[in-house]
């Protein structure tokens, strides 16, 4: 055993070159492992697998859901069943004298690149009621008392669906944003699109009447009580086409102006539609997704169709200002 030890010690001995050469083949073999670029302190970061970089989308799509208000005025003339009246209200008025208000408003676009698919609703009912009450004295032998009990129900549906496209971009020379942007831009659209209208007006007209005869010859008072009731009714529904502009422009602090209008009807609806809208908008440092925006937006419609007791028109200004907050996803 001591003569096998003492020649596998010796410099000569086979043993001591076996393991010079094994020592060179790992070296060999880790030299091989080691990334290029890495230094003695820092390997690097690992590299990034080939389906992760055929994974990622070059344009994702970008969702934007706003719920916002819209402090109604309304001004301009409806006739419903050929009876004509005059509308101009503003929107504290309208608070202050409705029974009731309902209003559901918000805004989805979704946009990929330069094409964005746009959908705006509004829904807004009130209800108002009004007790009146008169005295008629047709001849001094005649007095007539009335008592009207007057409901008035409003409900109007707007909803449009358009498609836009970015035509011109001009943008600054500022690194991008989180939302893959540039830091600062100036954008034009064009639109496209149709708009449903629903317009639902329900009078109820409730007129209870009492006359007393007190004749001249004999002093006694002849009294006679009637109701007569009276309702009326219009339910409306038609489509408007559309077409327009939109402006975008972002500074690269993430304020924003936006406006935007439109034109439509051309006779196949209504006679003529025109919107227009414009605002500000910037991101709240609460959370980068969310942003608010207010501004202000006026519809004009020009709507009328049937003769006679069928008359229904809707020549209407709805205009004020706007509130909301989007999210982005």
């Amino acid at each position: 055993v001591r003569r096998y030890t003492d020649f596998l010690r010796a410099p000569g001995g086979w043993g001591r070159r076996a393991a010079q050469t094994a020592a060179i083949v790992l070296s060999a073999v880790a030299l091989l492992l080691t990334p290029q670029n890495a230094d003695a302190t820092d390997l690097g970061p690992a590299p990034v697998p080939m389906a992760a970089h055929l994974a990622a989308p070059v344009d994702p799509w970008i969702i934007s859901v706003t719920p916002y208000g819209w402090a109604l005025n309304l001004d301009g003339d409806v006739a419903v069943q050929g009876i004509d009246a005059s509308v101009n209200i503003n929107f504290i008025d309208l608070v202050q004298e409705a029974d009731t208000i309902a209003a559901l408003e918000g805004r989805v676009e979704a946009r990929k690149g330069k094409f964005s698919l746009l959908s705006i609703s509004d829904y807004f009912k009130a209800t108002f009621s009004e007790d009146v009450t008169a005295r008629a004295q047709p001849a001094s032998i005649l007095t007539i008392d009335v008592e009207a009990d007057v409901s008035l129900e409003l409900e109007l549906i707007l909803s449009e669906l358009a498609a836009t496209y970015e035509v011109f971009r001009w943008s600054q020379e500022t690194p991008a944003t989180k939302w893959d942007q540039p830091g600062g831009y100036i954008a034009l659209d064009v639109l496209g699109g149709a708009r449903y209208n629903s317009v639902d007006v329900e009078t109820d007209i409730v007129l209870d009447v009492t006359a007393t005869l007190t004749p001249e010859i004999i002093p006694i008072n002849v009294t006679e009580t009637g109701q007569i009731r009276g309702k009326i009714v219009a339910d409306e529904q038609w489509v408007d086409p559309f077409v327009g502009l939109r402006l975008r422009m972002v500074s690269a602090g993430g304020l924003a102006l936006f406006a935007r209008g439109d034109v439509g009807g051309f006779g196949t609806s209504s006679d003529f539609v025109w919107q227009a809208m414009g605002g500000i908008a910037g991101e709240c440092r609460c959370n980068e997704r969310l942003s608010w925006a207010v501004g202000y937006r006026a519809l004009d419609t020009d709507y009328s169709t049937g003769s006679g007791t069928e008359e229904f028109t809707f020549d209407m200004l709805i205009h004020g200002p706007v509130i909301g907050a989007t999210y982005r996803f």
